[in-house]
């Protein structure tokens, strides 16, 4: 008999086919294992990709005998500061509330529902479902909305936006038996926002499928595409994957790569940046560089394992107390599980590249790719497999699904792992 049936609420949750946010895919997976029964429910309007998965009202999927995701359909936009992407959010969770019936039958009652943050309207939806089942009702924070709506902008329609988010957010704070934060400082926030609920914090950070990854690392090499793998053969390489966004640094690391023409440099991705990238790399001829577009989620594990060197940057000069309570990024657990060596931008000196012993990180109000890249261009390759066997066993101790998954059902559930 199961130990209970959870609901996960995230509208940009997804399985790694589709190239969304994979944490809940993968927590889903290790819980059931463990005697959980779990339903996610997410959109099916990619965020990632701005297109639709399916266009039925909804699509069930099957994660693992006792875990499930449903996609409900939702607005469409083309740009994340649209206002179709509020409508979107907006839709998503009147999706939820009206096939609340569906997800009774297919899945059977929650014992619990946690909501997640990519927005914080999910918190009001899986506040209203946990009401209605009498389910105990837990929130997670990925993201700080009302704060960095606040610190980004005095406008009014900010102001606005600001006031009304806030609000969600202080409610469900006291409603809420637990708050999940994916990252390690989340609970300080209460204290700078004179917030109620600091007690009921409890980190749980990005969880990494090793075994997984390792598996994807080995069979996938073929999936990744042929201009690509001519381009890194038998080279030495960094790579960036993710999003082409100032705060993620492309610039800066192309800036590094007209420095550095003995060194190549990939990157995988997509976002407002690539137009200034392609301009930048033709304009100074940098033949040392690839720019291409998102590559299958599947064969980033291979691609990383051929790397020397994985780049991330994560800053906003716009906000930069944006990331002040820690990072929460798949994208650097995967760099640091890879192998390779990470070279970090950004404005902690606590942070797990340097824990791990992995990597190097500097003040990203500096640009010092070209520094710490050459640092480790010129190491021994012995020095260079020290290091990345340093990162890999780090982020099997702390970010593990199964570990994860056992402290999710100690602190969050309160049922025995």
């Amino acid at each position: 008999m199961g130990k209970g049936v959870l609901w996960i609420i995230d509208h940009y949750a997804s399985e790694p086919k589709y190239a969304g946010y994979t944490r809940q895919y993968s927590l889903a997976n290790e819980l059931a294992k463990k005697g959980i029964k779990v339903l996610v429910i997410a959109s099916s309007f990619s965020h990632f990709l701005h297109k639709y998965i399916t266009n039925q009202e909804y699509l069930i999927d099957e994660i693992s005998p006792c875990a499930k995701i449903v996609y409900f359909k939702t607005n469409s936009y083309e740009k994340n500061t649209s206002i179709k992407r509020f409508l979107g959010m907006r839709a998503f969770s009147n999706q939820v509330m009206k096939h609340s019936k569906l997800l009774e039958d297919q899945f059977g009652q929650p014992t619990w529902i946690i909501a997640s943050s990519p927005h914080i309207l999910s918190w009001e939806v899986g506040f209203k479902m946990s009401r209605k089942y009498n389910a105990v009702f837990d929130i997670e924070i990925r993201d700080f909305w009302p704060w960095e709506l606040r610190s980004a902008d005095d406008d009014v329609l900010h102001k606005m936006l600001y006031l009304y988010f806030d609000c969600i957010e202080t409610k469900a704070f006291k409603n809420a038996d637990k708050i999940i934060c994916t990252t390690e400082h989340g609970a300080n926030y209460c204290d700078d926002m004179e917030k109620p609920g600091k007690e009921k914090f409890v980190y749980i950070g990005q969880p990494m499928d090793c075994r997984r990854y390792d598996s994807e690392a080995i069979e996938n090499y073929e999936l990744i595409p042929e201009e690509i793998r001519s381009f890194i053969a038998d080279d030495f390489f960094c790579v960036f994957s993710g999003y082409y966004m100032p705060y993620e640094g492309v610039m800066l690391m192309l800036e590094a790569a007209k420095d550095l023409p003995q060194v190549k440099f990939l990157f995988v991705g997509s976002g407002s940046e690539k137009e200034n990238m392609n301009k930048f790399a033709q304009e100074n001829q940098l033949n040392n560089v690839l720019i291409w577009d998102r590559i299958p989620k599947e064969c980033i594990p291979a691609l990383l394992k051929e790397s020397d060197i994985c780049l991330a940057y994560l800053y906003d000069e716009k906000n930069p107390k944006m990331f002040k309570y820690g990072m929460s990024k798949n994208k650097v657990n995967e760099y640091l599980y890879s192998g390779a060596i990470t070279i970090m931008g950004f404005d902690s000196e606590n942070n797990e590249v340097i824990e791990s012993g992995g990597g190097f990180t500097f003040k990203p109000t500096t640009n010092e790719f070209t520094k710490y890249i050459k640092m480790v261009y010129e190491m021994t390759p012995e020095e260079r497999r020290e290091k990345g066997a340093r990162s890999r066993k780090y982020m099997e101790m702390t970010h593990d699904t199964g570990e994860l998954a056992k402290k999710y059902m100690r602190e969050v559930l309160h049922v025995e792992a």
